[in-house]
C-alpha cells in the first residue's frame, strides 16, 4: 500500500495547499483532535499540505453553534470542520451517528474505541453525498457525565423538572424528556461559574468542570455518552484538493483517532484527578443505575425505529454482550 504521503507529489513546501478548518473555540484550539490532525497533516504531507484553524468560528451568542458550524461547512464556508457526532441528526437528518449517543450504552473507553476506531466507524464517517461532507474520521472522546448545581443527578427521580443544559443533539434531548428535565440550549457566554442562572444541571466531561468554574455534584458513575467527534471536509473542497490530498487528510484523521483513543484507554484515573476539590463526586448506587437504565428504554425504542441508527445500535449491543467493540 502506497502511503498518502507519497501520493501528494504535485506540492511542495514552498508552495503549501492551505486549508481552513472551522473551531468553535476562540483562542487556542481547544480541541485536542484538531491540534493533532492539523500536525498530522503537516507531519504526512511534509509541509505540502497546512491546516489553518479559525477560531471562535460563530458568532458569540449563538447557542446552537454546532448545527452552524455543520451547515457551514456544509456550503463550503470552510474547508475542514469538528464537531461533535451528535449534531448530525439533528442537523441533517442523517441518524446513523445517532446510535453513538445512546444513554448508558458505553461502560469504558476501550469499548467505545473498539466501536469509533474499528470497521464500524468506518461505515459511520461515510456520509451520504447530498449533505455535502466528506467524513474523514470518527474521533473517540471523554464521557459526558450529570454535574447538579443546584441538586445531585444520580437517580432517575432527580432529573425531573430540572433544566439541564446540553446541545444539540436528538438523543440527548430526547433522554433529558424521558427522564422528566428540561434541556435547554446554552451559549459559553451564558455559562460563567460557579451556578449559572437559568440551569440546574448539565451533562458534561470531567475537564470542563475546572475550565468553567463550576462546583456542584459530579456523578461518577453515571456515564451518559461519550463525546465522539467528526472530523469532517467540505466535498467540495476535497473534490477541487484531489484524491492524493484526500487520501492524506483521511489518514492524518484516522491517526488522530487512533492515538486519542490510546490516551483515553487508561483515562479516567487523569479525569478524576481533573476534577477541582470544590466539586463533590457522588456515585450511583446498582439499584439506581438499573432505574435509569430502565426509565431511558424509550429512547432505545426510538432509535430501533429509525432504520440506520437501529442498524448500527444493533452492532454495538451485539459487540458489547460479545465483550467486543463496534467491528
Amino acid at each position: 500500500m502506497v502511503s498518502a504521503t507519497r501520493r501528494v507529489r504535485f506540492l511542495t513546501p514552498n508552495r503549501p495547499l492551505t486549508l481552513r478548518l472551522a473551531n468553535l473555540y476562540s483562542g487556542e484550539v481547544g480541541e485536542p483532535a484538531i491540534a493533532l490532525f492539523a500536525d498530522e497533516v503537516a507531519r504526512l504531507s511534509g509541509g505540502s499540505v497546512r491546516v489553518r484553524v479559525i477560531g471562535g468560528w460563530v458568532r458569540r451568542g449563538d447557542r446552537d453553534e454546532e448545527r452552524t458550524l455543520l451547515n457551514e461547512l456544509a456550503s463550503g464556508l470552510a474547508d475542514l470542520g469538528c464537531v461533535a457526532t451528535r449534531a448530525v441528526g439533528a442537523t441533517f437528518g442523517f441518524h446513523s451517528l445517532d446510535a453513538l449517543w445512546a444513554p448508558l450504552l458505553f461502560a469504558d473507553y476501550v469499548s467505545v474505541a473498539d466501536a469509533v476506531c474499528g470497521p464500524l466507524g468506518d461505515e459511520l464517517r461515510e456520509l451520504p453525498r447530498r449533505i455535502g461532507l466528506v467524513g474523514l474520521a470518527i474521533v473517540p472522546g471523554p464521557f459526558r457525565r450529570p454535574l447538579g448545581l443546584t441538586r445531585a443527578l444520580v437517580c432517575a427521580a432527580d432529573w425531573r423538572g430540572a433544566v439541564i443544559r446540553t446541545h444539540t443533539s436528538l438523543v440527548g434531548e430526547a433522554t433529558l424528556r424521558t427522564l422528566g428535565a428540561v434541556p435547554v440550549l446554552r451559549h459559553a457566554s451564558e455559562l460563567a461559574g460557579p451556578l449559572p442562572p437559568g440551569i440546574d444541571g448539565l451533562e458534561i466531561q470531567a475537564d470542563g468542570i475546572r475550565t468553567w468554574g463550576y462546583a456542584g455534584q459530579f456523578t461518577w458513575n453515571v456515564r451518559l455518552w461519550p463525546r465522539t467527534l467528526l472530523l469532517a471536509a467540505n466535498r467540495r473542497a476535497v473534490q477541487r484538493s484531489g484524491a492524493a490530498v484526500e487520501a492524506l487528510l483521511r489518514e492524518a484523521a484516522a491517526r488522530t483517532a487512533t492515538r486519542l483513543a490510546g490516551t483515553l484507554e487508561d483515562g479516567e484515573e487523569d479525569e478524576a484527578r481533573a476534577i477541582p476539590p470544590e466539586t463533590r463526586v457522588v456515585t450511583a448506587s446498582a439499584a439506581e443505575l438499573a432505574e435509569l437504565r430502565d426509565a431511558v428504554e424509550p429512547v432505545y425504542e426510538t432509535l430501533r425505529a429509525e432504520p440506520a441508527a437501529r442498524r448500527v445500535l444493533e452492532r454495538l449491543e451485539r459487540a458489547l454482550s460479545s465483550g467486543g467493540g463496534g467491528s
